[in-house]
């Protein structure tokens, strides 16, 4: 495939779909080159030379909005376009491929996201909460797969240590429980994807975030699950 014909698919792309601040286009000019995040702060968020990752989340943050961004343009109005835009996890180097038509997702599949109550900390729970809103948010726009709303599910907040009638009352048949806890300046969120009734386990994740970056959170988490959906789509 010419790199005028992907130049042209990725300048036709909507805004929603498209790549700044990290351009595809510098990946097809320097093949095999890593994108540094400290370079595409410099070169792209004009960050001094004194720019620290480890202190400045702005290029993991984005990077995950964008990978976000892109999942769900692929699973609604770009569903049929033949060529998909993916920014693997780990990578700032997005890879420009021919579509492969994606398995759909098992058949009756359903699901709602619950926030584990402990409690303890009222602001752990607001942060609970906010995460596993934005998570049911973006799982409801996969095509094929049913969620169970938000509002539904924040009412039986309270049901949480009796998960499958917690499953049973939200019409669905698998939970994705979300449990966040911290220490000092970091937070970490426990997940699991289970069939409740047929007491399984389906997947499971930890992730430990600072503050700065625990707001795009959502964007990572949501990514990680439709790869387990639709091993192939996301």
């Amino acid at each position: 495939m010419s790199e005028d014909l992907l130049q042209r698919r990725i300048s036709a792309l909507p805004p929603i779909a498209a790549l700044p601040p990290i351009r595809a286009p510098l990946a097809i000019e320097n093949p095999g080159q890593p994108l540094k995040e400290y370079a595409i702060a410099i070169a792209v968020y004009d960050k001094r030379s004194s720019f620290d990752p480890q202190t400045d989340p702005i290029v993991r943050v984005e990077a995950s909005r964008l990978r976000s961004r892109l999942l769900e343009y692929y699973s609604g109005a770009g569903a049929a376009d033949p060529l998909t835009i993916e920014l693997p996890k780990g990578s700032y180097v997005p890879i420009i491929r021919l579509r492969v038509p994606a398995p759909r997702a098992l058949a009756g599949e359903s699901i709602a996201v619950v926030p584990w109550q402990s409690g303890a900390d009222p602001d752990l729970e607001y942060l609970s909460h906010g995460i596993a809103e934005s998570v049911t948010r973006r799982l409801a726009n996969i095509p094929d797969l049913r969620v169970a709303p938000w509002s539904m599910a924040i009412r039986l907040k309270g049901c949480a240590e009796d998960l499958e009638q917690t499953a049973k009352a939200l019409g669905v048949r698998t939970l994705v429980v979300l449990k966040l806890s911290a220490r000092r300046d970091w937070y970490q969120v426990e997940v699991e994807w289970l069939n409740p009734e047929q007491r399984t386990h389906l997947w499971g994740c930890r992730y430990t975030r600072a503050l700065p970056e625990l707001h795009c959170l959502e964007d990572e988490l949501s990514v990680d699950l439709v790869e387990r959906f639709r091993p192939n789509h996301a």
